[in-house]
């Protein structure tokens, strides 16, 4: 039986792009395919632009944020595998197929994920390229890698048994990854499926381009601090914590900056490979 694929996308305000979003994966040549968009009442193009399609499965409603808008589409899906796209992202062609491939050759894996692909808005060209290294927990609990979240597929069951946290609205996915991350398989490969608009209207674009966090997201890092960080580290105060944080995860950036070695290399002599 051919698998199918739950795409998930939350959207709000998201006229000006959604539509690119939309035909990314109508254009995915792969029949087996439900594209569920969980709007939150948009006042702008969006909801004209999703009656042209009646292919989509959606709704448009008021919800609590996007962690609470993915969760209505996970728990709506009715796929084997759950592919989040965020509404101004874009699937490559054929994304699907090779996830089929990567899936059907690895049955026992819950979530695959491959590289990113960056690219700032009015210029489609590849803005930067960030490569990820086999899965490993130790890397999300020290904060040096946050994992794909959008562009990757997630096995539906364990999905709909594990939704994301609503109190979390910027780092959702990291938090998922460090209450999920030891119970499930994940395989990390060298492939790009997704390109990741960098906008305006994307909440996370300056933490992305320039490193820069706002209140929320401060707010946020200490509830993971307090959730998954310091109950390791039992008789221990905050200073000491701190500083057993910031030498481990300088160790282990080293050991991941080494391993990239390769990835940069491959791009530096493949300069003209397009994605």
């Amino acid at each position: 039986m051919q698998i199918k694929i739950s795409v998930v996308t939350p959207s709000l305000n998201q006229g000006k792009y959604i539509e690119e979003n939309i035909l990314s994966v109508l254009n995915q040549g792969y029949k087996n395919i439900e594209h569920i968009i969980i709007d939150a009442c948009s006042t702008d193009s969006t909801i004209d632009i999703l009656k042209k399609y009646k292919h989509l499965n959606w709704i448009s409603e008021p919800d609590q944020g996007q962690s609470d808008a993915l969760n209505k589409g996970f728990n709506k899906a009715t796929g084997d595998w759950i592919l989040w796209l965020n509404a101004d992202d874009m699937l490559l062609p054929k994304s699907i197929l090779k996830y089929i491939d990567y899936i059907s050759l690895n049955s026992k894996y819950d979530v695959i994920h491959g590289n990113m692909i960056f690219f700032k808005d009015g210029f489609p060209d590849k803005l930067k390229i960030q490569y990820f290294l086999k899965f490993n927990y130790l890397y999300c609990f020290f904060g040096i890698v946050t994992y794909p979240s959008t562009g990757t597929i997630f096995r539906s069951k364990f999905l709909k048994q594990n939704n994301l946290n609503l109190n979390f609205h910027y780092m959702m996915d990291a938090e998922w990854y460090l209450r999920c991350g030891r119970a499930i398989k994940i395989l990390s490969v060298n492939d790009f499926f997704v390109k990741f608009r960098i906008s305006e209207t994307n909440k996370t674009s300056n933490h992305i381009q320039y490193g820069i966090i706002n209140a929320q997201q401060v707010i946020e890092k200490s509830m993971i601090y307090n959730l998954y960080i310091k109950p390791n580290f039992k008789g221990l105060d905050d200073n000491h914590i701190k500083i057993l944080l910031i030498v481990c995860s300088n160790f282990f950036l080293l050991i991941i900056r080494f391993k990239k070695l390769k990835f940069y290399l491959n791009n530096f002599f493949c300069k003209n490979v397009k994605y």
